[in-house]
């Protein structure tokens, strides 16, 4: 079973968010981590309170997080009543302003997806949801990508995106 992850602070102790001020965005790798312990989930919490700033998600990560949660019980590595409290504390850090929800363009993003899958699929054998997640950074303006997903981060690096933590 998996055991709880350090969680993000409830309280609203972040900087605003500025209209067009995206500095990173953070794929399903590093989201998860913050809400589910696995390995490196103290380095996806430690480069979060070094920011002091909300995280900043699409509503494609969110859904792909809460499935992912949800997937996990089915696969029987988080236990059902831990999703649920996990899913709470999502529900409650989006309404809370920890985890801010950033409109997008997303007919943009699917031709960034797509320019991307064009110049590094075949080569890279890049999966559909790396190469949204990448274009939704590209077109956010996000010049930093959050990930522990090692075949993402190189679509992204390869995109000219700095790869972090």
């Amino acid at each position: 079973m998996v055991k709880r992850c350090f969680r993000l602070t409830r309280r609203r102790q972040f900087l605003p968010i500025t209209k067009g001020a995206i500095e990173r965005l953070p794929d399903t790798s590093f989201l998860f981590r913050l809400y589910v312990q696995q390995s490196r989930s103290a380095a996806a919490a430690e480069h979060m309170a070094e920011t002091g700033e909300p995280v900043l998600v699409t509503s494609l990560s969110r859904f792909e997080l809460c499935n992912a949660v949800r997937l996990s019980v089915f696969r029987k590595l988080l236990d059902r009543r831990l999703a649920t409290e996990d899913l709470k504390f999502i529900a409650r850090d989006i309404e809370h302003g920890v985890l801010a929800l950033t409109p997008c363009d997303w007919a943009a993003v699917h031709e960034q997806a797509q320019r991307l899958s064009v110049e590094y699929t075949i080569a890279q054998g890049h999966r559909r949801m790396d190469l949204l997640h990448v274009a939704s950074a590209l077109v956010l303006g996000a010049p930093d990508f959050l990930t522990f997903d090692q075949n993402q981060a190189q679509l992204a690096a390869g995109a000219g995106l700095v790869v972090k933590p």
